[in-house]
């Protein structure tokens, strides 16, 4: 459907409204009128009928509702029947003659994303790319559906730049991100939930470059497009709120850091995910860090296990999230002299990330830092130094978090 066709469209019903309107203000509602009136509802209930009844258009409606209940299983922490009803919503779409490249691009970003906050960015990123490439092959149709497509180009590109985030590629990310921006920038259609997502992403990868200034600018520009209702509805306006708690503690702003970690759990619980969704885990984590740091051992521990609990039933033993919880007990168990416990903790962090993300990812690197230490303190100073020089000349201090933005779909 074109431009064209939809602006002649426009103008033949205000023609039709309009000689509708003279008749009634020059004659009243006669009954010839009334008549009329009867005789046209008819012709537009038939016509509704049989363009409800085309093949194409019920396709349309079945991939939609699957669409929606795969959303649905999503909120509800399903995370299995969310992946059964996107698979079969890209089988749906993929017979779709009209616009079937926009709509596969849709199933597929929604497939994508739902792989990515399971931590399998082996298999997300494959599946996000070909999202991308239907949507740039609808977008070259032209007219509203061309648009549509294009912005959905960006939107995925925008979560493809989240999952390099994720496994610490921020110099691929990082253009991924000033693209998505430029584009979110110059597009007025563009809704404030994509445009806090797009300004929060390239703010992690500062952070995860350790520009922590530029970092906190963006991402309280972020906060600005976001409001309460988009709050109730989706976890975003928490997302953002504590990865701007997270930068405000690794700049030692603990007291600034622990209220807006608190709003942010507290944001996060009152979203359409319950309080014992997945995830909750990510504020529960920034909070758990912050109290450690301030010396509040047992209240960071009961939040961190909390968090771990909440991510190994959703996701199993191994989802990058779990390094976060994991890092701050070892920490906790260095505080209370229980070394080997901390070296246990840690080991544990370094098999999650070595499978998840690249070998310069900065928690990786940090997390080398901190088992090194541990060794050498218990007297095991040959595998110290081992990991030692696994992270030397890396800075240890800022670990950047393992996690990124959830799509408000997601996670």
């Amino acid at each position: 459907m074109n431009t064209f066709n939809m602006s002649a469209r426009t103008w033949a019903v205000w023609l039709v409204l309009s000689v509708l309107f003279f008749f009634i203000f020059a004659f009243g509602f006669t009954d010839a009128l009334w008549l009329g009136l009867g005789g046209i509802a008819l012709v537009l209930a038939v016509a509704g009928v049989a363009y409800l009844a085309r093949p194409s258009v019920r396709q349309a409606m079945t991939l939609t509702r699957t669409l929606s209940r795969g959303h649905r299983a999503l909120i509800r922490g399903d995370f299995a029947g969310a992946e059964k009803f996107y698979g079969r919503a890209i089988t749906q779409a993929d017979y779709l003659g009209p616009n079937r490249d926009c709509n596969l691009g849709t199933a597929l970003s929604h497939l994508g994303e739902l792989y990515r906050t399971q931590g399998r960015f082996a298999d997300a990123e494959p599946v996000i790319l070909r999202a991308i490439t239907h949507y740039e092959t609808a977008a070259r149709q032209g007219g509203l559906v061309g648009a549509a497509a294009s912005r959905g180009a960006f939107v995925v590109t925008s979560n493809l730049a989240s999952l390099y985030i994720n496994q610490g590629r921020f110099d691929e990310a990082e253009p991924l991100c000033e693209d998505v921006d430029a584009s979110f920038k110059s597009d007025s259609k563009v809704g404030p939930f994509h445009r806090a997502v797009g300004l929060y992403n390239l703010g992690q990868v500062l952070v995860g470059q350790g520009r922590l200034e530029a970092a906190e600018a963006l991402t309280r520009r972020a906060m600005m497009h976001l409001d309460d209702s988009l709050g109730r509805r989706l976890a975003v306006p928490a997302v953002v709120m504590a990865g701007l708690a997270d930068i405000c503690r690794r700049q030692g702003r603990l007291d600034e850091a622990e209220t807006l970690a608190r709003k942010a759990l507290e944001s996060g619980e009152k979203s359409a995910f319950s309080p014992i969704h997945a995830v909750q885990s990510r504020f529960l984590n920034v909070l758990a860090e912050i109290l450690r740091a301030r010396g509040r051992l047992e209240e960071s521990e009961e939040l961190c296990l909390r968090s771990q609990m909440l991510t190994e039933k959703a996701f199993g033993p191994d989802h990058p999230r779990l390094d976060g919880c994991l890092a701050t007990q070892a920490r906790i168990r260095v505080a209370q002299g229980r070394h080997q416990e901390a070296a246990d903790l840690l080991e544990r962090c370094l098999g999650i990330l070595d499978k998840a993300v690249v070998p310069t990812h900065p928690d990786l690197l940090a997390r080398r830092a901190e088992y090194a230490e541990e060794l050498r303190l218990l007297g095991r100073c040959d595998e110290a130094a081992r990991w030692g020089q696994l992270a030397q000349d890396v800075p240890v201090l800022q670990p950047v978090a393992a996690s990124s933005l959830i799509r408000g779909s997601g996670q």
